[in-house]
């Protein structure tokens, strides 16, 4: 045997390219080479051949998973606990772009947890600011029930304020009432009614048709609300927050609101989704009056502590 490897080795120096079973038959003739049991072939562990390789080294060994396809989806076949420690947790297989990803945990909001008002002293709300024109108090019922009929609006509701017919009649600053009267001739019939509920701190639905002045309805009299509140601190949140279904809704609202707001020296701003976290996270932390924003970003900067409402005392929700 020795004389052999040696001979092999020296064949192997001279012929490189002569593969190893080749040069064997060149020394064994057919019928001659050696039998070799498994049970003869040498150990390279310590373990028992062919049977549990798991603790041989630091690999997996013989723990190999396996499914069963109906059971596939429900739990693991064959797992144990050493299985679950070296490779974590089945993750069930699921159809679907992405993966389920959609836990009970998932949801926007859903890691929020009910405030204990009891914790904390509230501040008193000022939210009675309106005040009745004499021209409105002076004018006619007929009057007013002509006008309704009029422009087709209808009201509900108790011991509602009389609607009003002129800027000048809303009770709004005069650096307001300019601004409307450069870009408006008279207030439409939605404003006429909403104005006077809003600024008397009611709660009030309107429902009108696109483009009827719907916004301005309710953003002038939140920013009265905000300019009524006590000076905001750092770290206070907007005394005003308005949500919208849409990104482009939102930023509709936004571009009417900081127009007013410039004016007022307060400040508005949009957080929506597809933009920036970073950016608007910053910005909602320096401190804003008016935060306009859709139900999504508003959750996720409320979950991550970036936006709270404790300061929050007027509340507008748009629809499509």
């Amino acid at each position: 045997m020795f004389i052999v490897k040696s001979n092999l080795s020296s064949v192997f120096l001279r012929q490189p390219r002569i593969s190893f079973c080749l040069s064997v038959a060149n020394y064994y003739g057919e019928g001659d080479r050696p039998q070799y049991g498994y049970g003869d072939r040498p150990q390279y562990d310590n373990q028992q051949r062919y049977q549990n390789r798991d603790n041989r080294s630091e690999g997996y060994g013989d723990q190999r998973p396996y499914y069963i396809q109906n059971l596939r989806n429900t739990k693991r076949v064959g797992g144990d606990a050493q299985f679950y420690q070296n490779r974590g947790p089945y993750r069930p297989n699921v159809s679907g772009y992405g993966g389920n990803r959609m836990t009970k945990n998932s949801f926007a909001g859903s890691n929020l947890r009910p405030v204990d008002w009891n914790k904390h002293q509230l501040p008193e709300i000022k939210k009675d600011l309106y005040r009745e024109h004499e021209n409105v108090t002076n004018r006619e019922l007929e009057a007013i029930k002509e006008w309704l009929k009029e422009n087709e609006c209808i009201i509900r509701g108790q011991e509602v304020p009389r609607p009003i017919f002129e800027f000048i009649e809303s009770g709004f600053p005069e650096p307001i009432i300019d601004l409307l009267l450069k870009n408006y001739e008279s207030p439409m019939s939605i404003q006429c009614i909403s104005w006077p509920v809003a600024l008397s701190g009611r709660d009030m639905i309107s429902i009108s048709r696109t483009g009827s002045g719907k916004t301005l309805g309710f953003i002038l009299p939140a920013i009265m609300h905000a300019m009524s509140q006590p000076p905001r601190r750092h770290g206070d949140g907007p005394s005003v927050l308005v949500l919208l279904p849409t990104r482009e809704l939102a930023l509709q609202v936004q571009e009417v609101a900081i127009e007013f707001c410039k004016i007022m020296n307060l400040t508005a701003f949009c957080c929506y989704g597809g933009a920036s976290k970073l950016t608007q996270g910053n910005i909602l932390q320096r401190g804003v009056d008016i935060c306009i924003a859709t139900p999504g970003r508003c959750l996720d900067f409320l979950e991550a502590k970036v936006l709270n409402l404790n300061k929050c005392t007027f509340f507008g929700f748009g629809r499509s």
